[in-house]
């Protein structure tokens, strides 16, 4: 099962560093896999556009573990976690749904490559990258910024979720 840990917003990477140095080398350790996710965007620097990548969930960090007491013992070393989401003193692991949408997204893997579509009247056709098939839940598009938030329950709240769209024509 997945969970999710709070970490300061720009140490994720650390932190992950941490838990894999720290918990994963262990003999007896709860954790088996530790993720940040990040999507790719389009950027235009000195007047070309670059591929970059941003975290997906700033101050966030993804934990895989099937034994979440002793792993909330053994984050306990970790500096820089904030806390183990959950409700009250009991953590709660990601549902089914955010675990398939997460697999959608990224294929796999921590990356969400960018995706590209067309505007036709007031609607979004994605034709290809990740977020084909997604559009009812794309409620927001930057053109110029080659953005697209989608609202979603993750987490247990409704958020907004950042990924990169090219819209390449309006009809």
């Amino acid at each position: 099962m997945w969970y999710v840990i709070q970490v300061r917003t720009g140490k994720e990477e650390q932190v992950r560093d941490h838990c894999r140095k720290l918990i994963i080398d262990q003999e007896e350790s709860a954790l088996k896999d530790t993720r940040i996710y990040y999507y790719d965007r389009q950027m235009k620097r000195q007047g070309e556009w670059r591929t970059e990548k941003r975290v997906m969930f700033p101050g966030y960090v993804f934990l895989q573990s099937d034994d979440v007491k002793t792993l909330f013992m053994q984050l306990k070393r970790i500096i820089g976690m904030t806390k183990l989401l959950g409700t009250d003193h009991d953590p709660v692991p990601l549902s089914p749904q955010e675990e398939k949408l997460l697999e959608q997204l990224g294929g796999g893997t921590e990356s969400v490559d960018y995706s590209e579509g067309i505007i036709v009247g007031d609607r979004v056709q994605v034709y290809s990258g990740p977020l084909q098939g997604l559009e009812g839940l794309i409620c927001k598009i930057d053109r110029h910024k080659r953005l697209a938030w989608l609202e979603l329950d993750f987490l247990g709240q409704k958020r907004r979720m950042e990924l990169g769209l090219g819209v390449v024509r309006r009809e």
